[in-house]
């Protein structure tokens, strides 16, 4: 065995430290490169992948949001699932987190990060007639948001 900061077979490669830790106590150390821990990223896992505040544990959200590049070579940035946006992929369009996602209830556009990168707000865009913010609803004047909103309210009856 080699002490703490030394790999390889003859104890001769230096691991790589950050804040006095090998792998920053986040990874172990084999042939003088890092294996970062799931969640930490770069030569020396001092990247943590992000997370939201209301799943603190889940990076990127968790797998049915998005997933984070992790590892000795990877970045720590979020790559957000289609229907989520966010840094920590924690933004999602009406409809995401459904079973079976239906985005903007079919009515619409989802600004999400597959869609609009980094810029993606995680909101939709209704057509024409929808109401946001689920697109789900006709606009006032119209009825059938199942058959396009197509159905004119007569002027008067409310």
């Amino acid at each position: 065995f080699c002490t703490t900061g030394w790999s390889g077979l003859a104890c001769d490669l230096a691991c790589p430290t950050s804040g006095g830790l090998v792998c920053s106590g986040h990874g172990t150390c084999a042939n003088g490169t890092c294996i970062c821990d799931s969640g930490y990223a770069n030569a020396s896992c001092a990247l943590t992948c992000p997370s939201s505040p209301s799943s603190p544990l889940l990076w990127c959200g968790g797998p049915s949001r998005g997933t984070c590049a992790d590892g000795s070579s990877g970045t720590a940035l979020c790559t957000c699932l289609h229907g989520f946006a966010g840094s920590a992929c924690e933004l999602a369009c009406s409809g995401a987190t459904l079973p079976t996602p239906l985005l903007c209830s079919g009515h619409g556009r989802c600004s999400d990060y597959p869609t609009d990168g980094a810029g993606a707000t995680g909101t939709c865009t209704c057509g024409t007639r929808y109401r946001p913010p689920s697109c789900g609803m006709c606009v006032e004047g119209y009825w059938g948001p199942s058959s396009g909103c197509t159905g004119v309210c007569p002027v008067g009856n409310g």
